[in-house]
């Protein structure tokens, strides 16, 4: 949920559908004929992978209507609470406080509707030592977060001076806080056993430790047989559900023990922004469970809102003015590069004035004033009703108003532009701050792909295995795709004793994992069969129920499908790719929760449109948040470097050398940044946070040697450039398949003529040949080796010179370890060309098999000659002409040759082009230079005979 204070939800929950929608389609493109748009037909279905956005705009809190001075030994006489903080008030104060739900939404002051009395009863018994109020939250974040606004409201009121709070949770701070400041609470463990605080903020978890560990007994030595503890609140009490609400009620029961703690005595407290529905009766009962209290009728407070007409009632005037279909790109967030450029343009808009500063606090509340005069603002809060409403709902009441006729795209723009303004503007000063004028919720509920099928068909189509009807004949099956070639098949397991291909998912996934040998993969082929070329294996006909059928009249009514042998020499099944080869290359298309929330985390990081860089992500257990945290920091930083790496390219105007590139990142980046540390916090890899100096930072907010750990962190950009442009380039939500930037080989062309005479005079049948064949034949070879990672570069220099069988001479190299990135036998890892027989780097020619250079070469030149020329003796003089020319670098590697690219000769490049195989919908990314030589250019992938044409995908997130 995105809520508008110091962001644009309404453009941001676009970018995050957009962004997402990018990140299946670039991530699960096919290959295969019969799979084409799969992916993209699937994203792009109403209702399938989301559901949204919907939208509500909570209007003003009711304000209260009683005359009564609340808490005057606390709050100046301007302090006016709500309603519904008036109704906790009155429930918390006094002698007898009763026990209070607080059932309000989220910037509802929640927290002050039960914070107040609590300081209230701990300045009128600020004599009396002991715990008066136990405050007990789900997150240490949470904990952490509202103890700054306790150490603020106190420090604020000099009657409540030495009001002590404590934050005891189970972080261990090198420097823990010992006294009260006006931003943080007591956090020194020591000091708060032996002088308990007023107010105990903590967690469950160490709540529990606290009542049992001997050496946290002195913290209750005040509190135990007496009436010193009147409050016990528990923030977000529904996510204590299941088990842990059991564990939370069993505490507070024997908290309620160990103290001696008389019924009716304490003031129980639970607050939630998701409870409040419709009846109350459960939620009562569920807090009576937690707290072993009764909860009557009154005791849940919501919250109250004045509604649309009272907003309104002031405002009598009518603007009429609305942006027309004419400025359909003015209405575009894309159109713009940061969010004030965008604010200006629609003020402009809906307002017809142009205003020079967006920023201004007078420009904010004067924008609040004019929105409410404005008239289809009017319609939106009034077709909103304070409820949440989908778009589409929003939409239809725009259309119904203004007589353009126009696709949806105009309606949701000019909805976009008015939510933007509504969470620009502001309301008049209140206290020290401006709040917001209204507060814009946007919501988009997505759903992961998890257990997904495809039918059996000629044309498959894409669905959750969940909303299979059960009389559907046909069946469906779980789709493989290559994550290198994206050829794209089904998998199943084959019948022992009849060879039917089984669809049960459940046995699929256990004999997938467990390597089984009853797992098989086919792939539908045209009937002709051409594209697949010389590969082992066997083509049958299977039926549409998954029975090969073995009768030639029945095939019509029958799919055309390739099974590989995917057993190894140990019996056991493989996932490498038959086509292309890559090891382990065949996974189960699907992406799950943690997936695609690291690439909402990405997108909402990285927008133009997001000024408040937070996030809390919610679990059902602390194990499975530990690991998801770790996980979403891992997803996240690729996306966060990707964009990095992006922002610092435009900057510098494109085309840059790819070994100037990562000083140029880092540059950039320590320039925008305010300081080292935030430059280090953003940049630093997840798997180098173990280093010394930054788990001080984390500790101590200070960073020692900031210049050894910054110079770590410069060099890890500097290889994740080489491998994002390199042998990364095509695996996932790439800059190059993204068609944001793509990495080439300069001044390859002036070595054609020379290698275009050498070759004619050397190889009988290449006479003939023409230059512009030969530069498309050259263009490829160097474009392979980008991809395939043959750079020669420092990083891993241990790794080419044992020819790639020690992936672990990386990690092991000192100081290379301490910011590398880890390397093993498994892992995806870069090739060379070699003439030798490492089995891990590409040979040029194989006796066996046939390699990719040996493709390339027929597929380049086989046509115009009668006999197919041998690739290694063009390959010689191909590579040793390279050399001369120093385009790529030659290696004595263990008595053989080793070639890789030279970086001095590789450049990024911002402008890019795409281009689309005619044959299997490869997509190949080049610079703008290269369009012309890449045009017609046969397909790289080992297998195809297409040839690649002018392409567009679109705007890319």
């Amino acid at each position: 949920m995105l809520k508008g204070e110091d962001l644009i939800p309404s453009v941001l929950a676009s970018q995050l559908i957009k962004g997402t929608k990018d990140f299946l389609m670039t991530s699960f493109p096919s290959t295969t004929s019969a799979f084409f748009g799969i992916m993209d037909r699937f994203v792009n279905e109403d209702g399938k992978l989301f559901k949204g956005p919907y939208i509500s705009i909570a209007l003003p809190f009711k304000k209260g209507i009683s005359q009564k001075s609340y808490f005057p030994d606390i709050l100046d006489d301007n302090f006016k609470p709500y309603y519904h903080q008036e109704l906790a008030f009155k429930r918390l104060s006094g002698a007898i406080a009763k026990p209070t739900l607080v059932a309000t939404g989220t910037g509802s002051g929640k927290t002050e509707a039960f914070m107040f009395p609590i300081l209230e009863h701990c300045h009128k018994n600020r004599e009396q030592k002991g715990i008066k109020a136990i405050i007990i939250y789900p997150m240490n974040a949470l904990a952490t977060d509202q103890a700054k606004r306790f150490a603020k409201t106190i420090s604020k009121a000099s009657v409540l001076k030495g009001t002590r709070v404590g934050l005891y949770i189970g972080s261990n701070e090198q420097n823990p806080r010992k006294m009260m400041s006006a931003d943080y609470v007591i956090t020194d463990k020591n000091i708060l056993q032996d002088n308990p605080p007023d107010i105990l903020l903590t967690n469950y978890k160490m709540l529990d430790f606290m009542l049992m560990r001997p050496r946290d007994q002195k913290i209750w030595s005040h509190n135990i047989d007496s009436d010193v503890l009147k409050f016990i609140a528990v923030d977000e009490i529904h996510t204590f559900d299941g088990a842990q609400g059991t564990d939370l009620a069993s505490l507070i029961r024997r908290l309620r023990y160990k103290l001696k703690v008389k019924n009716g005595h304490l003031a129980c407290i639970g607050t939630s922004a998701t409870l409040g529905g419709d009846g109350t009766e459960s939620i009562r009962e569920f807090a009576s469970n937690i707290f072993s209290e009764v909860f009557d009728e009154d005791s849940v407070v919501r919250e109250y809102r004045i509604d649309a007409d009272e907003f309104f009632e002031e405002g009598d005037d009518d603007i009429l003015f609305f942006p027309q279909l004419s400025q359909l790109a003015e209405l575009d967030f894309k159109n713009y590069t940061n969010v004030e450029d965008y604010i200006k343009a629609q003020y402009s808009l809906w307002f017809n004035e142009t205003v020079q500063d967006v920023t201004s606090d007078a420009l904010k509340v004067e924008l609040g004033v004019k929105l409410k005069k404005l008239h289809f603002f009017k319609l939106l809060l009034k077709t909103l009703d304070g409820q949440i409403k989908s778009r589409d709902r929003i939409v239809d009441a725009f259309v119904r108003k203004i007589p353009i006729k126009s696709n949806d795209n105009y309606f949701i723009y000019m909805i976009n532009s008015l939510l933007a303004l509504t969470s620009w503007a502001q309301n008049e000063k209140l206290g020290g701050s401006y709040p917001p004028f209204l507060f814009v919720r946007i919501q988009v509920w997505i759903r992961e792909l998890a257990r997904m099928v495809a039918s059996l068909d000629e044309h498959p189509s894409l669905i959750y295995s969940h909303d299979l009807k059960t009389e559907e004949e046909q069946k469906h099956y779980p789709v493989m795709h290559c994550r290198d070639c994206h050829a794209t098949g089904w998998g199943g397991v084959k019948k022992e004793g009849t060879g039917e291909f089984q669809s049960d998912l459940d046995l699929f996934y256990q004999a997938f994992f467990s390597q089984d040998s009853r797992v098989k993969y086919i792939f539908p082929i045209d009937k002709s069969g051409k594209q697949f070329g010389n590969l082992t294996g066997r083509v049958y006909y299977i039926s549409k129920h998954g029975n090969e059928i073995v009768d030639k009249e029945d095939e019509e009514n029958g799919i055309k499908v390739y099974e590989p042998d995917n057993i190894d020499t140990k019996g056991k099944n493989h996932s490498n790719c038959p086509f292309c080869h890559a090891k382990n290359s065949l996974t189960i298309l699907g992406s799950r929760a943690t997936s695609l929330t690291s690439v909402l985390i990405g997108q909402n990081f990285t927008s133009y449109y997001n000024d408040d860089k937070k996030l809390i992500a919610f679990s059902d257990s602390v194990q499975d948040s530990a690991q998801r945290a770790g996980f979403f920091g891992a997803r996240s930083y690729q996306f966060t470097l990707r964009s990095a790496l992006q922002q610092a390219l435009d900057a510098y105007g494109g085309k840059v050398a790819l070994n100037d590139f990562g000083s140029i990142i880092s540059k950039y980046w320590q320039d925008r940044f305010a300081d080292d540390k935030q430059y280090v916090s953003t940049l630093i890899a997840p798997d180098m946070e173990w280093l010394r100096d930054y788990d001080t930072l984390v500790k101590t907010d200070k960073l020692q040697n900031a210049k050894e750990l910054i110079e770590l962190i410069d060099k890890r950009i500097d290889w994740m450039a080489h491998s994002e442009y390199g042998f990364k380039s095509h695996i996932g939500r790439t800059l190059e398949r993204s068609n944001a930037s793509v990495m080439y080989v300069d001044g390859f062309e002036s070595t054609v003529d020379t290698m275009l005479s050498l070759l004619e005079n050397s190889i009988e049948s290449l006479r003939g040949i023409t230059k512009e064949s030969l530069e498309k034949f050259l263009f490829g070879i160097l474009t392979y080796m980008k991809n395939i990672g043959a750079i020669f570069s420092f990083h891993i220099e241990p790794f080419v010179s044992t020819g790639g069988e020690s992936v672990w001479e990386i990690n092991q190299q000192y100081p290379r370890n301490l910011y590398m990135a880890k390397f093993s036998p498994n892992s995806r890892n870069p090739k060379f060309l070699t003439n030798g027989k490492f089995k891990d780097f590409e040979k040029i020619s194989n006796k066996t098999q046939t390699t990719w250079l040996d493709r390339w070469v027929m597929f380049n030149f086989v046509e115009q000659n009668t006999l197919l020329p041998d690739t290694r003796e063009i390959m010689q003089i191909v590579l040793s002409v390279l050399v001369k020319e120093k385009i790529i670098l030659e290696q004595d590697v263990k008595d053989s040759l080793v070639w890789g690219l030279n970086p001095e000769k590789l450049f990024i490049d911002n402008e890019t082009k795409q281009l689309r195989c005619s044959q299997c919908n490869h997509i190949l990314c080049v610079s703008a230079n290269h369009e012309e030589i890449a045009l017609q250019l046969p397909c790289l992938r080992k297998e195809c005979g297409g040839n690649y044409a002018s392409y567009h995908s679109g705007d890319s997130y």
